[in-house]
């Protein structure tokens, strides 16, 4: 009896430790190179869209589908996901305003592609579920209210590049997702 008691406690053990092996980690404040970048170009997003968003155009004007030669926001973005990101605009504003930007609609996107909402938090909480020394994948969530879990708000792949991290891919908690595969 008393083998049988002692191979079941090991037993449920062994699963409660392989379980929780495969968790995910918790939110906390950003604490790598790559959890602080991402949290600085979020919050950098939400105080001055224009510097990290590539979307938005003048009304009359058609949109971008590739970045423009220096761009501020290409020092937080990689070219394939300014590009995926222009793209989704492009097409929502051919979409809702047959292509070109009008005064006083709303033509393209009605979030914020790299912060996926239209509200920004005071701080972001972050968790990496896959680093390396050149690729980070970290989720991105609003601090909670009290007595709360944290939001999740999207995933992000980080691609440090000559010594700088960018995002690379965004996947929105909400569904949208740019220059986003399968890693």
């Amino acid at each position: 009896m008393k083998a049988t008691i002692v191979v079941c406690v090991t037993a449920v053990t062994a699963a409660l430790a392989a379980g929780s092996a495969s968790a995910k980690p918790a939110f906390h404040p950003a604490q790598t190179a790559a959890e602080q970048t991402l949290a600085q170009i979020l919050k950098l997003d939400g105080a001055n869209p224009d510097q990290v968003d590539p979307t938005g155009g003048k009304p009359g004007r058609r949109p971008r589908t590739t970045p423009a030669p220096g761009a501020s926001y290409l020092k937080y973005l990689t070219t394939p996901l300014a590009t995926a990101i222009l793209g989704a605009e492009a097409h929502q504003v051919k979409a809702a305003c047959g292509g070109v930007y009008k005064a006083g609609e709303l033509c393209g996107m009605d979030a914020d592609p790299i912060i996926c909402a239209q509200d920004t938090p005071d701080s972001y909480l972050v968790r990496t579920t896959q680093s390396g020394p050149s690729l980070a994948v970290i989720d991105a969530a609003w601090p909670p209210e009290q007595g709360a879990q944290p939001s999740p708000s999207g995933g992000y792949r980080l691609k440090l590049t000559d010594g700088v991290w960018k995002i690379d891919g965004i996947k929105c908690q909400a569904g949208d997702a740019y220059n986003w595969s399968a890693h």
